[in-house]
């Protein structure tokens, strides 16, 4: 399955993966009789070549799962030992430039990456499966990538801010096309490297043809967790899509790490690039699932009657949500929806958490009114099959609670929560991580009403069961910290926002780290107590501690930095 992301227009047919039609055969390169008509540089080695022959060397000559770094050279560099390179004239040569016949090597219009990690048969396969559901002559589709066209003989490596700028543009100019090979499905390594995510955003910018793939066991696994109705089997990768940020990556080097960043800082500010990456690869991602529902509609026998097909809406539909595209996700979910009360009858239990779900997306692209009406009748379908006592049916209670307090009706979801604190209590107990947060939810009501007495007794509820059921050191733990220090803040009570904010910073340090958006709001927070104390000192050390981590996870131009740095020189004043 391809992630499919370009200005083109999509026809799908009934080939592997919806296999996108495109205007492929008018760009592509013509088979020439002498590769010498091009430049080294300009070289790429064909599909047919790769599907055919280095599949093959690789068999023979390494273990299964190979990588980059296992065949090397065995397999690479071997090829042009013996090879004058055209390029210095100097023995060894590169892969590309030991071939011959325009069936094998050709001006390259295609570009694939993939991190050396990778198991290298299954990159092939992804690539061979790409042209295949794109209708690209394997013969006429000539790769260009780095282990093949670069002379593995010579020394590699970044040495300057210009030299970085100048491969990565040589590289987005040498093709339309760019294909990005992806694994694991759902922690891609290749979004690891700062320069394929720098890449990814000049050819964005330069309007390239840019597409994501994986093998066919990596896609297996992803529609596995997609049909699997556990929004936890595909969290990590809404994380990486959500999270995925040029901080958090590296290069090769230490030293090649800081040059990129450099160019980032100088060239576009990390915090502008980092909303850029999610934007693209949210765009990718959603692009993909809907060529996978395509292609399940298509070979389905009754797509109206299908419900495997039901499930895999239903897990791409959340997960589409929980990735921020609403609009998208209502309309997933309510053919789901359909299907399901068509085969299973309006009174089946799937139907209540199927209506939940589009209640969500609803509340979430605030549509309330249409929010509401879904769990409204999710709950009386629960109600009517003698359901009011499961944990569906709190979460429904939940839910309604979320849209009252979007809304400002306070009063009404605190009803709501309390009505799913009395089904948890009654199903799971008194001592339960659901029944915790029912009452972490009444307490940021009463909270945001003023109420800080009631808020401080809910939230001390919910820190009990917590710290009883997961410990001090959980992450949850630490947000029902964060509540009580922001509640005590609010309230004036300084010393105890700042006891419970320490309590807090000492799990957002251990699971995120200290150049973390979240750790960096923490050392604000305290920061903001001891100003309010009237401790400048320590005010001004929190503040420095914000601005750094700020800065390092969202760069230097980010608004954050700067009221963190406007907070320190108008203290330094005093």
């Amino acid at each position: 399955m391809v992630l499919f992301c370009c200005v083109q227009k999509k026809e799908v047919d009934g080939r592997r993966n919806g296999a996108v039609e495109d205007t492929d055969q008018e760009t592509g390169a013509q088979p020439m009789d002498d590769k010498n008509k091009f430049s080294p540089e300009e070289l790429g080695v064909s599909v047919f070549f790769l599907e055919n022959t280095l599949q093959a060397e690789i068999r023979d000559s390494s273990k299964p799962n190979a990588n980059l770094d296992t065949i090397e050279e065995s397999v690479l560099k071997k090829k042009g030992s013996q090879t004058l390179c055209p390029r210095d004239g100097n023995l060894g040569a590169s892969y590309v430039d030991c071939l011959d016949g325009p069936e094998n090597v050709g001006k390259a219009n295609l570009i694939l990456s993939f991190d050396e990690r990778s198991d290298i048969q299954g990159v092939l396969q992804a690539l061979v499966r790409y042209c295949e559901d794109h209708n690209l002559e394997k013969k006429e589709t000539y790769v260009w990538t780095s282990c093949l066209c670069e002379n593995l003989w010579r020394s590699r490596g970044m040495t300057s801010k210009d030299q970085l700028r100048d491969e990565i543009g040589k590289k987005i100019r040498k093709a339309d096309r760019h294909l990005y090979v992806i694994s694991p499905w759902n922690n891609p390594l290749l979004l690891e490297r700062s320069e394929f995510l720098y890449e990814l955003y000049l050819a964005f910018k330069s309007n390239r043809n840019i597409a994501l793939t994986m093998a066919t066991a990596e896609e297996d696994k992803l529609v596995k967790a997609m049909k699997s109705d556990d929004p936890g089997s595909y969290k990590s990768l809404v994380d990486v899509i959500l999270h995925t940020t040029i901080q958090g990556s590296k290069a090769f080097t230490e030293e090649e790490t800081k040059i990129m960043m450099d160019v980032v800082d100088e060239d576009i500010d990390a915090s502008v690039l980092n909303v850029y990456i999610t934007s693209i690869l949210r765009k990718l991602i959603v692009n993909y699932l809907d060529d996978l529902i395509q292609l399940y509609t298509i070979h389905s026998k009754d797509p109206r009657r299908d419900l495997d097909l039901a499930d895999l809406l239903f897990g791409i539909g959340n997960f589409i949500n929980d990735i921020e595209d609403q609009d998208k996700a209502v309309d997933i979910l309510l053919r789901c929806k359909d299907i399901r009360e068509e085969v299973l009858g309006a009174k089946h239990r799937l139907i209540p958490r199927t209506r939940n779900s589009i209640g969500m997306a609803y509340d979430s692209a605030g549509k309330f009114n249409e929010a509401i009406e879904m769990y409204k009748t999710s709950k009386e379908l629960n109600e009517n099959a003698k359901r009011e006592f499961t944990t569906e049916q709190a979460s429904v209670y939940t839910s309604l609670g979320f849209v009252y307090d979007k809304q400002h009706e306070y009063d009404e979801a605190i009803k709501m929560y309390r009505k799913a604190l009395h089904i948890s209590e009654k199903v799971n107990g008194s001592d339960h991580t659901e029944t915790a947060d029912a009452y972490n939810n009444i307490g940021t009501m009463y909270c945001n009403q003023g109420e800080y007495q009631n808020a401080v007794e809910m939230f001390e509820k919910a820190l009990a069961i917590r710290e009883n059921v997961l410990g001090s050191e959980h992450l949850i733990t630490g947000d029902t910290y964060n509540n009580l220090a922001f509640v005590y803040l609010d309230d004036e009570k300084y010393d105890d926002a700042i006891s419970m904010y320490e309590k807090a910073l000492i799990v957002y340090e251990r699971v995120h780290g200290t150049n973390h958006s979240i750790t960096a709001s923490i050392y604000f927070r305290i920061a903001d107590a001891f100003d309010e104390k009237g401790d400048t000192e320590k005010a001004l050390e929190y503040f420095g501690k914000s601005r750094d981590s700020y800065e390092a996870c969202l760069g230097k131009g980010h608004w954050k930095v700067l009221d963190a740095m406007a907070k320190i020189k108008s203290l330094s004043k005093k």
